[in-house]
């Protein structure tokens, strides 16, 4: 009893000494002393008083930002030697662990390991506490000198809030005392991310593609420099270096994919070396289904399990009709891809529409609908022109040919429809497409574009465009020139497709499809498992994975996404 009152004696004793400290120097203007800091633990107390007592400033928010406001030097960050001992300190191997035992790994790289783009520079960066106290104590701080910083993530992210608390520790150790400050997402992005009002924060970048890499590390594309102009502005770290500047004009100007590579690697160096940024790991897509399917493939873009549909295998009788269910909790209200951003809408359309060019795993753009060998797609430098041929024998679902005039119909109506929010601005930069024949045509630029291929993945019929509006179309259903047609759709209950015995060389297994729409991922589930569906996407719930694992009638297919999680450090200039 006498140890307990003694120990809360001390307890009161020292937060009157530093509450009066801290009042006196804010009355008087005064900094308080350089070695002053109010980290308990660091006080000649008993040992065993010091978990205790470090809870003090944790519990306490306005005890943490008073010490915090009293740091000499706001622009801490700016400071190398404080980002790397940030980054030396956090055991990304164990985030990692926790969060996924071995189904995932530590990023290296800002691409995915799948992609061709992959550098692992960051595996030169070790998890060394000595290295970490060695670079703190350089920007003179350390466990003797606490360093406050605060780090932050959207509130509904129960992995983020995992991570966060591991790298609280992780910096902890060093002597970096961490606030955890999470946000509801658009708050989180609005007034933060976007804002460059944070310290250390955590949230995903999308890289399927290098020249991406412009938007996210270019100087001009700091938020505060977009215009209607310079669009897509995500340089949320405020970044600026001349040096990487050139080299994402370099990359973004080539289409050798050798030379993509070179510079790719050139601006990961680089990044590296400057340590703001710190990949963690990709984020990870996986699907259970029936061990009667066989051939399943994910999209490392976005996860998609169906564009691959021409090479599942279902170990059929012979004679017997091929049948896929699927079911997903991703319910679509329209097909129309202009209006929605499903991402199963999206799955859906890659089998049932087509478009002049699609992208590949690493988000370059090779040909669909185009003959690459009668084209000329290298725009003109005389009249920024190219030239297309359209294959042969590729038709509608009712058997009309597709020809250049519904390629013409598609654009223009995209360009007419004022309703449509578009996330691509490079439609205002096609100036014209002019018919040469059923199959060829000429797309004039108002000025040359970069990965105009985007612009031209979804095509329509001509016919549908002439009656209505394109943002009023395929609310019900589809229209497409691909392998499935959709013949039935019950909103919010089920969708049927089958094979579009136009589309020429589907030699699918698959004859039909029926995709059950449940809301609650949990019945899809137990559906799976007594053998009502034979396929569904499912969270990386390391639980979840191991039971279905345990079931013998059941596999799970694990695909790394382009999409990996990171921690950022805010180099923008406090004032």
């Amino acid at each position: 009893m006498k140890n307990k009152i003694k120990f809360r004696s001390i307890i009161i004793l020292t937060l009157c000494v530093a509450i009066f400290t801290v009042f006196a120097a804010g009355c008087s203007g005064m900094d308080l002393p350089a070695g002053f800091n109010m980290d308990i633990d660091s006080m000649e107390i008993e040992e065993n008083t010091k978990e205790s007592t470090v809870d003090l400033y944790e519990d306490s928010m306005e005890l943490f930002f008073n010490i915090k406001n009293k740091q000499k030097d706001k622009n801490v960050l700016n400071n190398i030697n404080v980002r790397q001992a940030i980054f030396h300190a956090i055991d990304r191997e164990r985030i990692v662990n926790e969060l996924f035992g071995d189904r995932n790994n530590v990023l290296n790289s800002l691409f995915s390991e799948n992609s061709s783009f992959s550098i692992p520079v960051w595996n030169k960066l070790e998890y060394n506490k000595g290295k970490a106290l060695e670079c703190l104590k350089a920007a003179g701080y350390g466990p003797e000198n606490p360093l406050y910083l605060t780090i932050g993530s959207n509130d509904n992210s129960s992995s983020r809030q995992e991570i966060e608390e591991i790298i609280k520790e992780n910096l902890e150790e060093i002597g970096i005392k961490i606030w955890i400050s999470n946000y509801p997402p658009n708050e989180w992005y609005n007034e933060h991310i976007r804002l460059g009002n944070y310290e250390l924060a955590l949230w995903s970048l999308y890289t399927s593609n290098p020249n991406e890499l412009l938007n996210y590390f270019n100087s001009t594309k700091i938020p505060v420099n977009e215009t209607a102009e310079n669009q897509n502005c995500n340089n949320f770290y405020w970044y600026s270096n001349a040096a990487i500047d050139e080299n994402l004009q370099k990359l973004i100007l080539t289409k050798d994919i050798e030379e993509k590579k070179d510079i790719a690697e050139e601006i990961q160096n680089k990044i590296f070396e400057d340590s703001f940024i710190l990949p963690l790991f990709s984020r990870l897509y996986a699907v259970a289904f029936n061990t009667e399917i066989s051939n399943l493939e994910i999209s490392s873009s976005d996860g998609n399990y169906l564009s691959n549909i021409q090479n599942i295998k279902l170990n059929l009788e012979e004679g017997e009709e091929g049948e896929l269910v699927i079911g997903t909790d991703n319910m679509p209200s329209t097909m129309n891809p202009f209006l929605e951003e499903n991402i199963f809408m999206n799955y859906i359309n890659s089998i049932v529409s087509r478009g002049l060019w699609k992208p590949d795993k690493d988000g370059s753009y090779i040909p669909d609908l185009i003959d690459d060998a009668k084209s000329q797609t290298a725009i003109s430098r005389s009249d920024n022109s190219i030239f297309i041929t359209l294959k042969e024998n590729i038709f509608w679902q009712d058997g009309m040919r597709v020809n250049s005039g519904d390629v013409k119909a598609t654009i223009e109506a995209i360009i007419a429809d004022k309703n449509l929010n578009l996330k691509e601005a490079g439609y205002k930069n096609i100036k014209e497409i002019k018919i040469v024949s059923e199959t060829e045509f000429y797309i004039y630029f108002t000025d040359p574009i970069q990965n105009y291929e985007k612009l031209f993945t979804f095509i329509l019929n001509k016919k549908m465009l002439e009656k209505d509006a394109i943002g009023n179309l395929l609310i019900d259903g589809s229209f497409g020139c691909g392998p499935y047609k959709i013949t039935e759709w019950v909103k919010d209950q089920y969708m049927l497709l089958e094979k579009n015995i136009y589309y020429k060389d589907n030699f699918s297994e698959v004859d039909k499809i029926k995709i059950v729409l449940e809301a609650d991922k949990n019945l899809l589930i137990a559906s799976l498992k007594n053998g009502e569906i034979g396929l569904t996407s499912i969270p990386v719930d390391m639980e979840l994975i191991t039971q279905l694992d345990e079931n013998k009638n059941i596999d799970v297919l694990i695909e790394k996404g382009n999409l990996w999680e990171h921690l950022a450090i805010c180099l923008k200039p406090v004032e």
